[in-house]
C-alpha cells in the first residue's frame, strides 16, 4: 500500500494518450499510479516502487511474454492485468501457470477495467488464471515443457523420490524446487 492507504500501481504504456487514460481510470479509483513508457525502466524500478499490482497493454511480438516473466521472475505474487486481445499471449499465460494475471480487450469499458482491478487485488485472487503450476520460472510453450509442467505437479504429489537427469543448464535445479514446493 502507498501513501494514505492507496493501493500503488504500476502502468506500463507506450502510447502517452492511453497512458494517460489508465491513470486517470485508476486515480478516479483512488489509486496512486506510476507510469512508464519503457519496459526496461518500468522492471528497472519494480522492486523499488513495490507496487500492489501491474497494468499494462501487449507489446508487439514476444515483447510481452518475456515482459510477463520478467514480472512474474521478479515478484510470483504480483498481480498483473493486461490489457491485449493477443489470444497467443493468454495461451502462454495459461500454459506456464502463471496466477493472479487477468485480461482485458482492448476495447474494454471502464467499468469492466475497475472490475478486473478489484478483482486481481482481492485475496482470491492467488488462483486466478492459474492451471496449478508451482513454479513461474519454468517458461516455454513447447509440448516437452508443457508436459515436463504436469509431471511435475504429479510428482509433487509422490512420497517417493525423483531422479531428475539432463545436461548441464537444462535447469534439473528448477524442477527440483518446483516439485518440493
Amino acid at each position: 500500500m502507498g501513501v494514505g492507504g492507496k493501493n500503488k500501481i504500476i502502468v506500463l504504456e507506450a502510447d502517452r494518450v492511453r497512458r494517460d487514460t489508465l491513470r486517470s481510470f485508476l486515480a478516479e479509483g483512488g489509486h496512486l499510479t506510476f507510469s512508464f513508457q519503457d519496459e526496461k525502466i518500468c522492471l528497472d524500478n519494480l522492486l523499488a516502487i513495490n507496487p500492489d499490482l501491474v497494468v499494462t497493454r501487449s507489446f508487439p511480438n514476444q515483447e510481452a511474454d518475456r515482459f510477463v516473466s520478467s514480472v512474474k521472475w521478479m515478484r510470483a505474487d504480483l498481480p498483473l492485468l493486461v490489457i491485449s486481445d493477443d489470444f497467443a499471449l493468454q495461451e502462454f499465460v495459461e500454459t506456464v501457470g502463471f496466477n493472479k494475471i487477468g485480461f482485458l480487450r482492448e476495447n474494454f469499458d471502464h467499468f469492466e477495467f475497475q472490475r478486473e482491478i478489484s478483482r486481481l487485488m482481492s485475496d482470491d485472487a492467488a488462483n486466478y488464471a492459474s492451471n496449478g503450476c508451482p513454479s513461474p520460472l519454468i517458461v516455454g510453450k513447447s509440448p516437452a515443457m508443457v508436459k515436463i509442467r504436469k509431471m511435475i505437479r504429479a510428482l509433487g504429489q509422490l512420497p517417493d523420490p525423483v531422479l531428475i537427469q539432463g545436461e548441464p543448464g537444462s535447469g534439473k535445479e528448477l524442477v527440483a524446487t518446483a516439485i518440493h514446493s
